[in-house]
């Protein structure tokens, strides 16, 4: 059970991710299941109109990392939460190719908020 609900996590994050590029000079790396640390080769350089993202999501021994643009722009930094026992990470950043490392913590709390609204309707949709 815990594999499939990250696989509907790397569902909501790359659909998250897509829906929210443009092209406006920022670029970030965009991958919908990457290594951490993350190798350049397994991710694609995308352009986007904000910030770039990076999410880590663990249920028990399984990991999930995604990264893509975000259609915020937010205040650099990580934040962490957890939702129905998959522990999450987001981290933004606007500098180019910046997504492709962590992240000091500070509090984005929209991003999270954010983030869990999604995936509660995507989640919700397909249980």
């Amino acid at each position: 059970m815990n594999k499939n609900i990250l696989k509907r996590l790397a569902l909501a994050f790359v659909l998250v991710f897509e829906t929210v590029k443009t092209v406006h000079g920022l670029k970030c790396y965009e991958c919908g299941s990457c290594s951490d640390p993350f190798d350049k080769k397994t991710g694609t350089e995308v352009d986007c109109a904000t910030s770039c993202g990076k999410v880590k999501a663990t249920s028990g021994s399984d990991q999930l990392t995604a990264r893509g643009c975000l259609d915020k722009k937010i205040d650099n930094g990580c934040a962490t939460g957890e939702f129905k026992k998959v522990k999450g990470t987001v981290c933004s950043c606007d500098k180019d190719l910046c997504n492709a490392g962590n992240q000091p913590q500070v509090s984005i709390l929209p991003v999270v908020a954010g983030a869990a609204a999604v995936l509660t309707k995507l989640l919700l949709k397909q249980l």
